[in-house]
Formats: C-alpha cells, sequence, structure tokens
C-alpha cells in the first residue's frame, strides 16, 4: 500500500506548487511515469490474467477474427499487440500509455491540470487503469469528447464517443452530448438529443444490451452487486450540492465549462436511480462520471478561503478514499499488493524472469 499512498502524495504535492498546473515539462514527467506504473506492472491489477489470456488467444487470431469482434478497437490493439510485440508486457504498456495519454491530454486543457491528475490517481488510475483496461481507453476518449463538448465542436464529441465505444460499448450511451453541446443549452435540448440518438446508440450496443439486461437487470447469471460502488457514488457526488448551491458563481468563474457541470451534475444525480436497479452498473457508469466530478471539485475551488485551501481539501478527501480502500476492499488486497515491476524483476532478477 505504501508505494501508492507515495505515489499520490508526491502527485498531490506537485499538484500544490505554483506553476505546477499546465506546466508542459510535468506533464510530460506524469506521462512517463504513468506509462511506467500502469504500464510494466507485474501481476498487479485484477484484469493483469485475464487480459493475458486474451492476448496469448489472439497469437493465434486473425485479423478478420479480431474485425468480427465486439469491441474492435480493443479486439484490434490486443491482435496487433500479440502479432507484432510478441509480449504481453510490451502489450500492456503499449495499451497503458494510450491510456496515460488520453488523460493527461484531457487535464492539460485545465489550469489546474497538475491537481486534475493527482485526483486522477485513486479511482481511474489504479481501479480502472490497471483492473479495467478496455473501459479505462473508453474513458480516456469520453474525458476528450467532455473537452469536445466545451468547445462546442459537435462532430468531435461524437467521434470520441463512437471511438470510445470501439473499447467498450458502454461508452455509446454518451452519444447525446454530441446533440447538446451549443451556447442554447436547454432541459428542451437536452429531452430532444436523447431521444433522437438513443435509438442510434442502441443499435451501436447491439447484442449488448441483451447482455447488460440479462447481468444487471434480469440478473440471471445469479446476484451481483459491487459492494464499493455506493461509497464511489458518494465521492462522485460531493461537488455536486455545491456547484448546485452556487450556480452564479460557477457560471461568472467557470463560464465556458458551465454548461458541461450542469450536464455533469445531472447525469450524476441520475446514476443514483441506475444504482438502485444495480450497483455494478452503477460501478461501471461511475468511471465516466469522475472526469466531470473532478472538474467540478476544481470548480469549488473559487469558493474556498483560497484555492491552495481549496486543493487540500480534496486532495485529503481522495486520499481518505484510497487509504480506506485498501484497507477494507478484497480485490486491493488479492490484487494490488504488493506492486510490483517488470523493471524490478529484469533488474534484480533476471535468472528467473519470463515475462508473462
Amino acid at each position: 500500500m505504501a508505494t501508492y499512498i507515495g505515489s499520490y502524495l508526491v502527485l498531490a504535492i506537485a499538484s500544490l506548487a505554483n506553476g505546477a498546473g499546465r506546466h508542459r515539462r510535468y506533464l510530460l514527467l506524469v506521462f512517463v511515469f504513468l506509462c511506467w506504473f500502469m504500464g510494466l506492472r507485474y501481476f498487479v491489477g485484477c484484469d493483469y490474467y485475464g487480459y493475458g489470456v486474451r492476448f496469448n488467444a489472439a497469437e493465434y487470431s486473425t485479423l478478420g477474427a479480431a474485425l468480427e469482434g465486439r469491441e474492435v478497437g480493443f479486439e484490434l490493439l490486443t491482435f496487433v499487440g500479440a502479432r507484432y510485440l510478441g509480449d504481453y508486457n510490451l502489450f500492456l504498456l503499449l495499451a497503458s500509455s494510450i491510456v496515460a495519454f488520453l488523460y493527461v491530454r484531457f487535464a492539460g486543457r485545465y489550469r489546474d491540470a497538475a491537481l486534475v491528475l493527482a485526483l486522477f490517481f485513486p479511482v481511474l488510475i489504479l481501479q480502472l487503469g490497471m483492473s479495467g483496461l478496455r473501459q479505462a481507453l473508453a474513458v480516456g476518449l469520453v474525458a476528450l469528447a467532455y473537452n469536445a463538448f466545451v468547445d462546442v465542436r459537435r462532430v468531435r464529441c461524437a467521434g470520441f464517443v463512437l471511438i470510445a465505444g470501439l473499447f467498450h460499448t458502454s461508452a455509446f450511451i454518451f452519444l447525446p452530448l454530441s446533440l447538446i453541446a451549443g451556447k442554447n443549452f436547454s432541459l428542451f435540448r437536452i429531452a430532444v438529443s436523447v431521444a433522437l440518438l438513443s435509438v442510434p446508440a442502441a443499435l451501436l450496443l447491439g447484442s449488448r444490451l441483451d447482455v447488460y439486461q440479462d447481468r444487471y437487470i434480469d440478473q440471471i447469471y445469479g446476484a451481483q452487486e459491487s459492494g464499493g460502488a455506493w461509497v464511489r457514488y458518494v465521492l462522485t457526488f460531493l461537488p455536486v450540492p455545491a456547484f448546485l448551491s452556487n450556480l452564479k458563481s460557477f457560471q461568472k468563474n467557470c463560464a465556458k465549462q458551465y454548461n458541461l457541470f450542469v450536464i455533469g451534475s445531472f447525469m450524476i444525480l441520475a446514476a443514483a436511480l441506475l444504482g438502485l436497479v444495480s450497483s455494478v452498473a452503477l460501478h461501471r457508469i461511475l468511471f465516466y462520471l469522475m472526469p466531470l466530478s473532478i472538474l467540478l471539485a476544481i470548480g469549488t475551488l473559487d469558493l474556498f478561503r483560497n484555492r491552495l485551501r481549496g486543493k487540500v481539501f480534496w486532495l485529503t478527501v481522495y486520499l481518505v478514499y484510497m487509504v480506506a480502500w485498501f484497507l477494507t476492499s478484497r480485490h486491493a488486497d488479492v490484487c494490488y499488493t504488493p506492486y510490483q515491476n517488470v523493471t524490478f524483476f529484469k533488474v534484480f532478477a533476471p535468472e528467473w524472469f519470463t515475462g508473462f
């Protein structure tokens, strides 16, 4: 646990430094660190073995089979890794580097980029990026769709969501964002956009709708629960009341992001209803909403006596969450500790390291 807490504290302290925010060298340094920390992990993360099995199977697959996959983006990435890299650890490095790039690219857009990346660490980097690689890629692309939403780039917004859906089909539900984007923002536009794009989104989801129905609603495979989903929901929900009670302040200080904050708060509130149906479904959707929650948290900094105090508050909240997760979660105990890295084995134990 100390490795993870220490890494978070380094990112947290760096985010408090004046000028660290959008400094390109700092963002590059974080990118390199994440590539190493996520990409060269060794039997760390609950997805490590499962994706390794898929990687080994892809070695004997064909390009045609990859193109016929349900999530063709990840199937192709796995095929390329198996065929041209030939090593599972190099494939993880490639995929994790893409995730790291998407995260850094999203954060680099904002004044407090260093703080955004620090707050990404406990959930989107550890719990998702190192245990749900397919959805991590999708979340990174949806995050860029949020940036396109702010810029009112509807085609770009839709494009990022469509590409995200090629890695995890659940991302298609965010397709209505592309029509909602615009200066004339209203609840009516939300309703019309959702209605217009619900059919194509359902078609793109295809057979996965039946899978989600069976798994999350009918639970034909047995009752499924995510013990930490509601805890993460509370974490995601925390900045929403501050936003709703200070709309004028947010509209003044965060004018460009204001519409995104409105729709983000709406989606976070609506996610609670989804959780009443299935905590596992809530667990999945929260990863997409976490970037919006973090941006809302950044937006609350102007409500504190000074921004530094606000930064310390949110960094402490996420630290408490991460420590509690490591102390109480079975997944954290089984999948994450101790932290191991390919670099360590190749340097210190070359006589027995053989890769995956």
